[in-house]
């Protein structure tokens, strides 16, 4: 079977998030529920719209949550360990991942 080149990322996090939770347990709950605190306390949305992905949200919506994920990959890196994924692209996919998991639970 083959697989469509723009489907190798998502499938590269999906191995990779998969991975960390089979493998890092402990690991993969911080980083949850840090990023579940960090929206509860920091991402601003129109109160009419709740952002499922990135194509729902609006310019400045977008501009908060790369600015929120980059500032995360500051604070995650001490407290993870600098190697709890191996390279930044793989790490900001990730968390973007895992920012749209955690804010369409909410």
């Amino acid at each position: 079977m083959d697989i469509p080149i723009k489907y190798y990322a998502c499938y590269a996090v999906s191995h990779a998030l998969r991975s960390l939770h089979s493998n890092e347990q402990q690991l993969f709950e911080k980083l949850v529920d840090f990023i579940a605190n960090s929206l509860e306390d920091d991402y601003c949305y129109v109160p009419d719209s709740f952002p499922s992905s990135e194509s729902e949200e609006n310019t400045r919506q977008r501009e908060q949550r790369k600015a929120m994920i980059q500032q995360w990959l500051k604070e995650l890196d001490p407290l993870l360990g600098m190697h709890w994924l191996k390279g930044d692209i793989l790490k900001i996919n990730t968390l973007n991942m895992l920012f749209y998991a955690v804010w369409n639970i909410r």
